[in-house]
């Protein structure tokens, strides 16, 4: 059966499918329960997990915004959606979901009762942090196949609370419209982000497709920058050659200023130099 990381979902199933397994698991059941012939499906037990409500609504509203954002379907900020051309059009609101919810697990826990099936009300999300409750709750359903010990261990080795999507945002003093509002603001948080990775998404194709030519050039690059460097070491040997000849021609230059011969020559040439400026 296929499951659905994104959801924390899957493995699901219909009662009333002849190929079902022992263990049979189906958010939709409280849809179908007048078509369960009792006289011929034997149920064992009803386990039925009990979350905040409001909460679960949250959680499932989430989850439909999530799919429809990722379908790119036109006019997905609407508060109501369809698939059916001229069809019902169903809510995406959270109030209506809890309703929706409320009504199908009176539904369910009633039909439970009023049929003699042993029930078992799970808590949400103690089933899944508590290795003492689940198996205890259990026990008059679960004894015929392990024991306590072996059904602990079993909670060990399944049970991580931390793949669990538990809503950490305190609703339970919200209004109904400050709700609305925040999801409102989720919505177009998760519109923003999904611009923004289709953005990245564009750009890592465009990464992608350069890196194939870029492979190409950088051989060529490689052998201009050791070109370059050659180059580089040659123009500072030649600075270096230009600096020594430099320092060797203001010493000459020096030492023929304070030379004896050099002396004389100036003074003989003043004259020269005093009436060539007169004339």
């Amino acid at each position: 059966l296929p499951e659905f990381d994104e959801a924390r979902a899957g493995k699901e199933t219909s009662l009333l499918n002849p190929e079902a397994p022992y263990l049979v698991k189906d958010p939709w059941l409280d849809e179908y329960i007048d078509q369960i012939d009792l006289s011929r499906i034997s149920i064992d037990a009803l386990i039925v997990p009990i979350r905040n409500l409001r909460k679960s609504a949250l959680s499932r509203t989430r989850q439909e915004r999530s799919a429809l954002l990722r379908s790119g379907q036109p006019g997905r900020n609407r508060d109501s959606f369809g698939t059916t051309p001229g069809g019902i059009r169903y809510s995406l609101g959270v109030v209506d979901q809890e309703r929706v919810l409320a009504v199908g697990q009176a539904n369910l826990i009633e039909w439970a009762l009023t049929n003699r099936i042993p029930l078992y009300l799970l808590q949400f999300p103690r089933i899944v942090e508590d290795e003492d409750y689940l198996p205890n709750v259990l026990q008059p359903w679960l004894g015929r196949f392990c024991d306590q010990t072996q059904a602990r261990e079993s909670f060990r080795q399944l049970s991580d609370p931390s793949n669990w999507y538990t809503s950490e945002v305190e609703i339970s003093n919200e209004s109904e419209d400050s709700l609305f509002a925040l999801i409102d603001d989720l919505r177009s948080e998760i519109e923003a982000l999904n611009l923004v990775l289709d953005e990245q998404r564009r750009e890592l194709k465009g990464l992608r497709d350069q890196r194939s030519s870029d492979t190409g050039t950088i051989s060529g690059l490689q052998s201009e920058i050791e070109r370059t460097t050659t180059q580089l070491g040659q123009a500072n040997q030649a600075v270096e050659l230009l600096r020594g000849a430099n320092e060797t021609l203001e010493h000459e230059v020096n030492a023929l200023r304070t030379s004896r011969s050099f002396r004389l020559g100036r003074a003989l040439s003043s004259p020269l130099r005093i009436f060539g400026s007169r004339k």
